[in-house]
Formats: structure tokens, C-alpha cells, sequence
């Protein structure tokens, strides 16, 4: 069993400007080698060995309102996932160092970004779990080979989730400005897609080298899911910028949002203007409602417009989106020109953590308590939260290898699964749920529920060299797409490792908010 080490993430920062400012640093600078912006002054609060390493490259950090941010294996559900961390990670390394993501059956990779994707996207996993060595193997690579000024059009979208997330998350949980510069420099090579036209959304792809922007429309979620992570780079940088272009962005989807409150799966840059008449919490509009919620927490709940904005739409959504069929199954369909479809992405199951999450901090209630540790729950959200979790641990157990599909469908009586919607890519929506679900109410149902699908995993995905995802969770024996996606090291496996955690402290909910590819990011105004 790995030795603990317990390392805390950078204090919260107050912005100074100034005279002022220079001298407050001066006097309390208690380590080399602080760096700090030309454009602005930083102050820490604490003592802070900010920006120095030890030869493992750990970097220490002391924050007291951090809480644990590592953990050893406290049972042997979190030692077996611990072992299937490292089991995918050392087929990574072997066959694909470096590229975007593994081709396990192969044994080759795939380039997306050609930024390291695996790397990036899952080296706060690797600390959270307390695997030293993989750790400094990813911290070496990326301070010696990692290299943003790619000729490649990325998804502005992907590329600020998972690498922009995951640097930011690696900063806060190490503390090691390596990765913060690295943020930094990916930040302003993001920045371009929010200035090619003057509506202020961003375009769906630019170009890492060039800074050349492209796409004549952007889903609704592309346009909206970059609220947390350019704020917290804000936050770290103290360029106001990185905040401003995505507040404007909020401003203007707010502007154009329709009467019903329900969004359309896709917006037009150029105009800021939604197009068609699908509305769904599925693929394109999923985290447009979860990011609403995270930014109310994110601010330390302080900024009421992000919590009001979220219960309008949470009301919007469980009014018009929510059915229950007759077996008594609740769950999320979707509108299509007004007419209601009974169809439920996996990726829907993100709804019922957010809820659970709101209901912690008694999000619905006006004047209601808003620390954490005296919230009373909503129960109307808490309800409905467990329904939906319930539906989405059946949309495993329907199917014959017990893995989750991708989409499934509801008739009056039952939940049934299409051969076209019922490959498997290993997603982390579900057991998100079930970890939210358990933090809020202990239900041991919801550890139950990730044991299985963890078991399933491992029976049914597991290969010689990693996992892969599978072309139908309903087969007799599966048959496998040459894929190890890198969502599957960042959140799958990050949030069954957390379901199983006997420490309600470690990476504790009023401390952190998990973005939506589960990179956790501090909570500010702290």
C-alpha cells in the first residue's frame, strides 16, 4: 500500500492593485521565488512554499480550509479501483506516451489535440489516488515535452474541460506552478475563438498555433461549458479577461434565452441567437444547467444571479423534461418541436448529481441557510434526484453485459435499449450520481450501485492493455471499439474512487466544485 501523503492546494487569493498591493506581498512573502504577473499583484493569505519542488516534484502547500486532497486506499472497492487506475495508465504509457489517447486493442494511439490528452485530463486522478510515481512521471512529461502551440484546430469546448480543467486542478491540488504556466499559456491560445465575432460567443474550434477561429455554429453546451475554468484562471492569473469573455457569453444567453427557459441544442456565433427546436439535458445542452448551479458554488455562493438563473431553469426542466411511466420509472426525455420523446442519454444522468448537490446547500430556498454544514436539504430536488439516479442504475441493468448504453428508451410499462444506442464508452454520468447521491444522504444503495458497474467494467471492458469501450452493452459476449477514452481515467474511475471514500473530508463538497469532466477546482470568496 502506497505511504499517505497528505499535500494541500493553494490559498484562496485576494486581488490588490497598486502601491498597496506591492507592499502587502513584500511583507507577507514568506518563500523564494514567488512569481508574480506583470498585469497584476497576487496576495496569499497563509504560509505558502508557492512555486518550489522537492525532488519527487511535490510541491508543499498549506491552506487549513483545504481539507484532504490524497488518499490512500481505505477499502479493498477503492484498492480494486486504485488497481484498474493503474492498470489503464501503465497501457497508456506503454503504447501511446504522449498522444491523445490509447488504441488498446491496436496497442498504437490516436491524436485529437496532440496535447497528451490522457495525461493531462487524468493527472489530478493520479494524485487524488495517491500514486506517487505515475504522478511525477505525467509532471516530468509535461514540464519537459508538453507543447500547446499545435498546428491543430481543437474543440474549444473538449480542449477547456479536460486540459484546461486538468491543469487547473493539477495547480490547485499540488501547488506547482508547472502547471498553472501551462494553463496560462493554453488559456491565451483559447482566447481567439471569443473574438472572432462580436456577438461574443466563441467559435466551436480554433487553431492552438494560429489563433485562426472556424465554425458557423456551436452547441449550446460548447458555448456555455467554459464558465468555471476560465474564471478560475482568472482567479490564479488575476487577468480579468479570462472571466469577462465567458460572463459575456452568460449575458448573452441570457438576452436570447426563450420564453419556456428550456435552450436549444445549438446557438449561432455570428448572431448569439439560438437555432432549431430540439431541447434536451442530453448531448449539446447537458452542462449549459449544470454550470449554472457549479458557478453559484464556485463563487462560494455568493453570486446570487448564477443562483437564481439555475432554479429557474431547474424548475423549467422538471416541469416540461420530467415524465414517470406506469412501472413507476422517472425520467428525463426530450422536445422535439413540441412534441415529447421518450429518450434518456446516459449523459442526462449528471442531472440528478447536480440536483443533489443543490439541494446541500438549499438552493431553492431564498433566504435559506447556506453553510454547509447546517443546510437543511431541498427535499423536492433530493427526491427527484434519487428517482432519476435509480433510472439511470437500470439503464445498466437492463442490458445484458450490465454496462451503462448510451441512450435509452421508455414506454408506458418498461425501459428498453435500441441496437444503435446501446454501445458502451465506459461514461462517468451515472456513477457521478451515485457518488453525489451518497455524499448527501449515505444510502448505501448508491456504494452498491457503483460496485456493480465497476465489476461490470472490469468482466466486460477489461483488456491485456487497458479497457476499450463496447459496440453494445446488450450483447452475449462483447466486441470491443479500439478505444481507451480518456474520460474514463479523468472521471469514471476518479468518481468511483471517491463513492468508496470512508472520508467525508477528503475533496470535501463545500471546499470544491468538480467540473464537468470532474477536474476539481477550489471554491473562491472561502
Amino acid at each position: 500500500m502506497l505511504a499517505r501523503r497528505r499535500i494541500r492546494p493553494i490559498p484562496r487569493m485576494v486581488r490588490k492593485h497598486g502601491v498597496k498591493c506591492v507592499m502587502a506581498i513584500l511583507s507577507l512573502l514568506v518563500v523564494k521565488n514567488m512569481s508574480m504577473h506583470s498585469h497584476c499583484c497576487t496576495l496569499f493569505s497563509g504560509s505558502v512554499q508557492h512555486g518550489s519542488s522537492n525532488a519527487e516534484g511535490f510541491t508543499r502547500a498549506s491552506w487549513e480550509g483545504a481539507g484532504n486532497v490524497q488518499q490512500t486506499p481505505q477499502s479493498a472497492d477503492q484498492e480494486a479501483i486504485v488497481e484498474m487506475m493503474v492498470h489503464a495508465w501503465s497501457a497508456y504509457k506503454s503504447f501511446a506516451w504522449g498522444k491523445d489517447t490509447l488504441k488498446p486493442i491496436s496497442q498504437t494511439y490516436e491524436t485529437w489535440f496532440n496535447t497528451g490528452l490522457t495525461i493531462i485530463d487524468s493527472v489530478d486522478s493520479l494524485w487524488l489516488m495517491n500514486l506517487t510515481d505515475e504522478y511525477n512521471a505525467a509532471r516530468h512529461w509535461a514540464e519537459t515535452s508538453l507543447n500547446l502551440a499545435q498546428d491543430y484546430y481543437v474543440n474549444v469546448f473538449e480542449c477547456t474541460i479536460r486540459c484546461l480543467g486538468g491543469l487547473l486542478s493539477a495547480y490547485a491540488l499540488s501547488g506547482d506552478r508547472i502547471w498553472l504556466e501551462k494553463a496560462e499559456d493554453l488559456g491565451d491560445r483559447l482566447l481567439p475563438a471569443f473574438r472572432k465575432h462580436t456577438s461574443g460567443l466563441p467559435t466551436q474550434d480554433v487553431n492552438l498555433k494560429t489563433g485562426d477561429a472556424k465554425g458557423s455554429q456551436v452547441s449550446t453546451s460548447e458555448a456555455t461549458t467554459l464558465l468555471l475554468e476560465f474564471r478560475t484562471l482568472a482567479y490564479y492569473t488575476g487577468r480579468s479577461e479570462f472571466a469577462e469573455v465567458v460572463e459575456k457569453v452568460m449575458d448573452v444567453v441570457r438576452e436570447n434565452l426563450p420564453n419556456d427557459k428550456l435552450v436549444t441544442l445549438y446557438m449561432n456565433p455570428m448572431t448569439g441567437g439560438f437555432i432549431g427546436n430540439t431541447k434536451s439535458l442530453g448531448a449539446r445542452a447537458d452542462s449549459f444547467y449544470e454550470y449554472l448551479l457549479k458557478a453559484w458554488l464556485l463563487s462560494g455562493r455568493m453570486e446570487e444571479r448564477w443562483r437564481k438563473w439555475y432554479v429557474e431553469e431547474a424548475e423549467a426542466v422538471n416541469s416540461q423534461l420530467v415524465k414517470t411511466n406506469f412501472a413507476g420509472m422517472t425520467y428525463l426525455g426530450e422536445l422535439r418541436r413540441d412534441s415529447y420523446i421518450a429518450k434518456m442519454d446516459h449523459l442526462c444522468c449528471f442531472y440528478p448529481g447536480v440536483l443533489a448537490l443543490g439541494s446541500l446547500f438549499n438552493v431553492s430556498n431564498e433566504s435559506g441557510q447556506r453553510d454547509f454544514k447546517e443546510a437543511g436539504h431541498d427535499d423536492a430536488h433530493l427526491t427527484l434526484a434519487k428517482e432519476l439516479t435509480d433510472t439511470c442504475f437500470e439503464m445498466y441493468n437492463t442490458t445484458n453485459l450490465k454496462l451503462g448504453p448510451e441512450i435509452a428508451h421508455f414506454d408506458s410499462a418498461s425501459i428498453f435499449i435500441k441496437p444503435n444506442d446501446a454501445h458502451s464508452l465506459l461514461r462517468p454520468e451515472a456513477v457521478e450520481a451515485f457518488f453525489t447521491l451518497y455524499r448527501v444522504t449515505k444510502e448505501k444503495k448508491y456504494r452498491d450501485f457503483g460496485k456493480r458497474v465497476y465489476t461490470a467494467i472490469n468482466k466486460h471492458a477489461r483488456l491485456e492493455n487497458g479497457f476499450a469501450s463496447v459496440r453494445s452493452a446488450d450483447a452475449e459476449t462483447p466486441v470491443y471499439i479500439d478505444k481507451m477514452e480518456s474520460f474514463f481515467l479523468a472521471e469514471t474511475l476518479k468518481y468511483l474512487f471517491l463513492l468508496f471514500s470512508e472520508d467525508e473530508s477528503f475533496l470535501s463538497l463545500d471546499r470544491w466544485v468538480l467540473n464537468t469532466e470532474a477536474h476539481p477546482l477550489p471554491v473562491q470568496n472561502r
